[in-house]
C-alpha cells in the first residue's frame, strides 16, 4: 500500500567510511520503520508525527549506527528520529509525560508565608537588609521595614538592599563576558517537537548570557545561587540558570510578564518567582517599573544599585499555578551607563531535569 519509495525520512545519508555497511542497514530499517509505524498507523499519534519525525542531518543513519541513539539521546530522538525509531517521542506528551509524584513547591496560601519568613527584619535573613515595597492586604506587618510609599494591597514586592557583594557581583559580569553577550530573546512560535522557537523582539534590546557549565560550577556563581535557593526555601533544581544580562544606553525590555502559559503542561511547572541581581550602578535610568503598581503614579519603580536584588511573584497566593498579572514589568531605558543583572526564575518543580532532557 505505501511502497518504501515513497516514504520520506528527511535528509539524503551519506553512506560511506568503515561503517558504511551499518549506516545502510540503519537507513533500509528506518523506511519499514516509518512505513509500518507512522504512515500506516496515523490514528496512533496526537498530530502529524509523520511529516515532522525526519532525518535532519544527512549522517543520521551513521551516528545511529555507532550507537549515538544512546550514547546522544536528548538530540538524537529528535533530530534523528527515524534512523533512532523514536517517532513517538516527537509528541512532547509521549516523550515527557507528567510525574504524578513530583513535589509543588507551593501550595495554595503557602507565598504570602515565604515572603513573611523572608522580609522578617529580626529574622535569619536580616543580614541582606529586605525591604518591602508592595504587598497584599491583611499581613502582618509587625517585622517589615517599608519602602518610601508603599504599596498595601498589591503583590508582593521586595528588594534585598545588600544581597550580593561587590566581588560576587564583578564575577558575574565577567562569567558573562567570557560567555559572550548575545541578543536577548523571547519565546517564538511552537515547534512540531512541543518545544518553542526563540525570537528577536524590537520590545527586547539588551544582550544576555545564559551562566552554564563553568559559569555554573564557578565557586562565587554558586555562592549568590545558593544563596538564592536559601532564602526563598526552593532548591536550586528548581531554577533556571542565572541569565546575565547587559544593558548598553538606550537598551530596554518593553513590558511583559514572566509566567509562561505553556509551561503549565510541562514538567517543571510555571515560573513562580522572580529573583533579579543587580550587578551595577546605573548612572541614569535602567529601573525595573511595575506599570500596573501605583498606576496614578507611573508606576512602581526600583532602580538599580549594586548589590540590590529585587524579587517578585508570577502567580497568586491562593491559586500557585495561575498568574498574577499585576506583576507585569519593564526594564527601562538606560540613560547613562551601562546596567548589568542578572535574573533568576524559580519554578513550581524541578527544572533542571526535564530541562535536559528537551521537556521545558
Amino acid at each position: 500500500m505505501f511502497p518504501l519509495s515513497s516514504v520520506d525520512v528527511g535528509d539524503i545519508q551519506t553512506i560511506e567510511g568503515p561503517d558504511a555497511e551499518k549506516a545502510y542497514e540503519v537507513y533500509k530499517k528506518s523506511l519499514i520503520y516509518k512505513k509500518n509505524e507512522i504512515v500506516a498507523k496515523p490514528e496512533k499519534h496526537s498530530f502529524d508525527v509523520q511529516n515532522s519525525c525526519l532525518n535532519k542531518h544527512n549522517l543520521c543513519a551513521y551516528w545511529a549506527a555507532i550507537g549515538e541513539c544512546t550514547a546522544n539521546p536528548n538530540y538524537m530522538k529528535l533530530e534523528c528520529g527515524p534512523s533512532c525509531r523514536t517517532c513517538h517521542l516527537i509528541d512532547i506528551n509521549n516523550r515527557c509525560p507528567l510525574d504524578p509524584n513530583s513535589k509543588d513547591a507551593l501550595g495554595p496560601n503557602d507565598l504570602d508565608q515565604i515572603f513573611l519568613n523572608m522580609t522578617d527584619v529580626t529574622g535569619v535573613f536580616k543580614q541582606y537588609e529586605p525591604i518591602v515595597h508592595s504587598h497584599p492586604s491583611g499581613i502582618n506587618t509587625e517585622n517589615i521595614k517599608y519602602g518610601d510609599d508603599p504599596i498595601l494591597d498589591g503583590p508582593w514586592v521586595v528588594t534585598f538592599e545588600s544581597f550580593h557583594t561587590d566581588e560576587e557581583s564583578d564575577r558575574l559580569i565577567e562569567l558573562g563576558a567570557e560567555l559572550g553577550y548575545e541578543r536577548s530573546t523571547d519565546v517564538g512560535e511552537k515547534k512540531a517537537d512541543g518545544t518553542y522557537t526563540a525570537k528577536k523582539s524590537n520590545s527586547r534590546t539588551s544582550t544576555n548570557a545564559w551562566c552554564t557549565d563553568q559559569c555554573y560550577d564557578d565557586p562565587l556563581s554558586q555562592q549568590v545561587v545558593d544563596r538564592i535557593g536559601n532564602v526563598t526555601g526552593i532548591h536550586d533544581i528548581n531554577h533556571e540558570n542565572l541569565q546575565l544580562l547587559r544593558y548598553e544606553e538606550g537598551q530596554f525590555y518593553a513590558a511583559h510578564h514572566d509566567y509562561i502559559p505553556h509551561h503549565i503542561d510541562r514538567q517543571s511547572g510555571p515560573r513562580i518567582l522572580t529573583f533579579f541581581l543587580y550587578l551595577s550602578d546605573v548612572e541614569e535610568g535602567g529601573a525595573t517599573r511595575f506599570p500596573y503598581l501605583h498606576r496614578m503614579k507611573g508606576g512602581l519603580s526600583i532602580f538599580p544599585r549594586k548589590g540590590r536584588a529585587l524579587l517578585w511573584p508570577s502567580i497568586l497566593n491562593q491559586d500557585p499555578n495561575n498568574k498574577d498579572s499585576r506583576t507585569q514589568h519593564e526594564a527601562m531605558p538606560v540613560i547613562k551607563g551601562l546596567k548589568y543583572g542578572a535574573n533568576a526564575w524559580i519554578h513550581m518543580r524541578d527544572f533542571k531535569t526535564p530541562n535536559s532532557n528537551g521537556c521545558v
